[in-house]
This record gives C-alpha cells, structure tokens and sequence, in this order.
C-alpha cells in the first residue's frame, strides 16, 4: 500500500517586500554570494521556499530560514517568493533552528525540535527539511538522536565531557541496540573515540561477521552425478548457474580486498597510537631520570 502523501498546507506566497530580515546574518552576506545565488534563483526560476513566521497583531512575516535566498530574491526584482509559514507557537523552537543556520546549536536540542516541527504540522522528513534548508539525509540523521534510550540521554548529559560528543556520536549510539546503548555511551566517553574510528571498526565488525572469509561458489556439475544437465532447458539453468557464480567470485574477492585494507588501517592506526603513547611515557621517564640524577649529584653520590 503506497504511503499517503502529505500536504504541506503551510506552503504560501508572500510579497517579498513583507519579510523582515534586519538580521546579523543578512548584513554579513557577502555581494558575491547573493549574486551567485541570484543566478542559481534565475536559472530555475524559482528557490526552495523560506521559513518564516508571522507575529500576531503584525503584517510583516518575520524571516527564521532564508536570507540569503531572500537577499537574491530582492536583487533579482522579485514581487512574490515561496514561504513555509508558521505560527507563533513554535518561536521557542524557531530559535534553535536559527542557531542551526550558525552552526551554533545543542544535538538533543536540534533533535527534539525537529521532531517537534515534525509532529506539529505532520511533516515528512523531506519537508522538515525543506523548511530549515536542509536535505532529507540530514534530518533523518538528526531525527535519529531521539532514538537514544532515555536513561542513556541522561548518562550522557550528566557526564562531564558529554559536551565532546557530536550528533555523529549521538547518532552511532541511537543505532546500537537498545540493550547496548548504554554500555556503547560509556565505551565512547571513556576512551575518547572519534566518528572516524567508530566507523572503520563498523565496517570491520560487518565484514567479519559477512561469510566473506573464503572465495566460495557452488559445486560444478561432473558428468555421472545426478544433478549432471541433460535437457536443454537444464543446460540454459546451469549456463546462468556459471555466469552468476562468476559475479558472484567478483563480489567476494572485492571484499576479501576491503576487510584487509580495513584491517591493515586499524593496524596502522593501532602502530601510531602505540608510538606516541610509548614516545610520551618515553619523554616522561626521561624527564624523571633526570630530576633523580641531579639528586644524587647534591647529595654527593
């Protein structure tokens, strides 16, 4: 059964001169940025639409996603441009998607508001995304986070280098399995791991668990044997028996290739890692040796 499309009813033109945008991001758009924008506005003729809201008792919409698109608009002329537009309600929400445009917001915060906007209006993920500037991946990406366990979110926002983790962290952690969430939060806070880590050791752990250890392809069929073609119709099925086994030969050996290309990097990662570790502790004893020599020298030894 086909999913039921949703209309997104919050879709309207708006005069352009009835947006305000007195914002500091406004004013720092560069002249050659809304001229490119500008062309890229052209060329298609119209722009995915601007988030904005619209106070009570007001007649201007107030800008929240947008301006440098609005910027653009204005350059080329335009009369009209394509908004979303919300209602008051949602301003304290509103805010973090401004933060968002700065790169200056809390994961769990970005999470759980899009999630509101999500559930208010019955958006998509497509049409949230549409409404802060982003792609469906990314929220589908943030939306994940709300999929951390609630006794896990509150470990995590209660340790004191929580404030490290990103929304890849979150993410990797809102992934695992309910059960292994919390011991996956603990791993990650206690030895520091990167995203990048975190990955390469995920696709290790999926390589090794895929029956990729061995080139592996069915048994051949030896004239005598039972299942031996005799039918033309039985020689055809084993004709695409042999081409799909080639394929199939082609699949393994690539990722024969990539297990030990992952592996001999986690090595080489694991050498690097062991080299400063080992060059720090080495500094440290030296330092300490020194600090007992000149000791002994003092005391006449």
């Amino acid at each position: 059964m086909a999913r039921k499309k949703v209309i997104l009813r919050q879709l309207q033109r708006v005069q352009v001169g009835n947006i305000a945008a007195d914002s500091p991001e406004t004013a720092r758009h560069q002249p050659s940025a809304v001229e490119s924008m500008a062309r890229t506005l052209d060329d298609r003729g119209n722009s995915p639409p601007l988030l904005v809201m619209k106070p009570d008792g007001k007649s201007r919409h107030s800008l929240v996603v947008g301006s440098l698109r609005l910027a653009a608009a204005r350059h080329l002329g335009w009369h009209e441009i394509d908004c979303i537009v919300v209602d008051q309600e949602s301003e304290t929400q509103l805010e973090v998607v401004k933060r968002l445009q700065r790169n200056d917001f809390d994961p769990w915060e970005l999470a759980d508001t899009l999630d509101y906007l999500k559930r208010k209006y019955g958006w998509t993920q497509e049409q949230v995304g549409m409404a802060i500037g982003k792609t469906r991946d990314y929220v589908a990406n943030i939306l994940a986070i709300t999929q951390v366990a609630p006794e896990v979110r509150h470990f995590i926002l209660n340790e004191v280098h929580s404030g490290d983790l990103t929304a890849r962290h979150l993410r990797y952690v809102a992934r695992s399995p309910r059960s292994e969430q919390m011991r996956v939060a603990e791993r990650i806070l206690e030895q520091t791991l990167s995203t990048k880590e975190l990955e390469r050791e995920k696709q290790l752990t999926s390589l090794r668990s895929s029956d990729y250890r061995f080139i592996k392809v069915r048994e051949m069929r030896r004239p005598g044997a039972i299942n031996f073609p005799r039918l033309p119709k039985e020689w055809r099925r084993y004709l695409r028996q042999l081409n799909t086994d080639l394929r199939r030969i082609d699949r393994q050996e690539v990722m024969e290739h990539r297990r030990a290309e992952i592996q001999m990097m986690d090595a080489k990662h694991r050498i690097k890692m062991a080299r400063s570790e080992a060059n720090k502790k080495r500094r440290e004893l030296n330092r300490e040796l020194r600090v007992v020599k000149k000791q002994l020298l003092r005391m006449g030894e």
